[in-house]
């Protein structure tokens, strides 16, 4: 796995990754700790990845948008 997020970069930004990220749900996966299924992100794009596939905050419950940069909402797909 690479050291930084893999959303950042592509936003082409450099952010050491703390998080690693299960690509596919791990309840769909042979071996959910193979490292093709696996990528590294940082902490606040894994919690937005969270919080997406969940639909809503575990906490409030609210919907939630992931917002880029550049100031435009990034398309789940894209995360």
């Amino acid at each position: 796995m690479h050291p930084y997020c893999a959303v950042c970069a592509t936003l082409h930004m450099q952010t050491i990754g703390e998080e690693v990220d299960h690509v596919q749900a791990k309840e769909k996966l042979l071996d959910p700790y193979d490292h093709a299924y696996l990528r590294t992100l940082c902490k606040t794009h894994h919690s937005q990845k969270t919080i997406l596939t969940e639909g809503a905050h575990r906490k409030g419950r609210k919907r939630f948008q992931v917002i880029g940069p550049d100031g435009w909402p990034i398309p789940y797909g894209d995360i």
